[in-house]
């Protein structure tokens, strides 16, 4: 089998969404399914043993441009260079994980060729809370062609209940719906835990997110320490995620350097699954 992951945005812009497809398709190229990755700009990753594509910037540049700020479809356009493409690499399934609005547009195109199309939506990418200012639906423009591009997927995997309820809310039907969560490797865990309690060293967090404060937890950091101290737990918390350096606004985090290491982009990438409990 031959699967296609269109990322929406992928390394050296590194979270979880990232991380994630990674991961699941490192994990795949291990066996007989042939994974090969499409992405919209370059990556800095060197550890992968699948395929990486990078898709003509400039014809895509154009087709967007006359259809987010002409609202006019040239999709046309890009139907011999897709064609091309479904030809030469055989795709059986075309996987989209974190959209954006080029990735509306691949999927239409797609979807004109009778390709299979599974989305994997991250969360920005669908939800919305205006709030805190948070979803890219909040553009109207995004949320319009996000509804009338719905009916050209054929499944949905969702990570977590709320996004689940939001894709019935837009009226995507139940038996398209597959819950698929983020994984754990759970052996990791266990064998640090053990490890810990058998030492007086360091208890190490890590967190991988993108600096969305209130949506991703980040404004509970200052708490969660605060009541770790208070326990005299001694620990060291490792935050990644582009815009993290955000965090050092927090008056708290500033103060106590020594117990915070934060990133934007994942150092280490020359290993096969993220992330490790290299802590160095």
């Amino acid at each position: 089998m031959n699967i296609a992951f269109v990322l929406g945005t992928f390394f050296p812009k590194a979270g979880g969404a990232q991380v994630q497809a990674h991961n699941i398709a490192n994990k795949l190229s291990k066996t007989e399914i042939n994974v090969k990755l499409f992405l919209y700009n370059k990556t800095n990753i060197k550890n992968n043993k699948y395929e990486i594509f990078i898709f003509k910037k400039f014809l895509l540049n154009i087709v967007f441009f006359f259809k987010y700020y002409l609202n006019l479809n040239i999709f046309f356009i890009l139907n011999p260079y897709i064609s091309k493409i479904i030809r030469t690499n055989n795709v059986d399934i075309w996987h989209f994980n974190f959209l954006n609005f080029k990735s509306l547009i691949l999927i239409n195109v797609l979807k004109k060729f009778n390709q299979k199309i599974i989305v994997t939506f991250q969360g920005v990418d669908l939800q919305v809370d205006p709030l805190i200012n948070y979803g890219y639906r909040l553009n109207k423009k995004y949320d319009s062609f996000l509804k009338k591009t719905i009916k050209n997927i054929d499944k949905f995997t969702y990570l977590s209940r709320t996004i689940r309820e939001d894709l019935i809310s837009l009226g995507v039907e139940e038996q398209k719906l597959i819950y698929f969560p983020n994984s754990v490797n759970t052996q990791k865990f266990k064998k640090t835990i053990r490890k810990r309690n058998q030492s007086n060293e360091l208890l190490f967090f890590i967190t991988v997110a993108r600096f969305a404060e209130k949506k991703k937890g980040l404004d509970l950091v200052e708490q969660v320490s605060t009541n770790l101290m208070n326990k005299n737990i001694n620990f060291k918390w490792k935050i990644i995620g582009e815009n993290s350096k955000l965090l050092y606004k927090n008056k708290f985090i500033r103060s106590n350097p020594n117990l915070f290491e934060i990133i934007e982009n994942i150092k280490n990438i020359d290993e096969d699954f993220f992330s490790s409990f290299d802590t160095n």
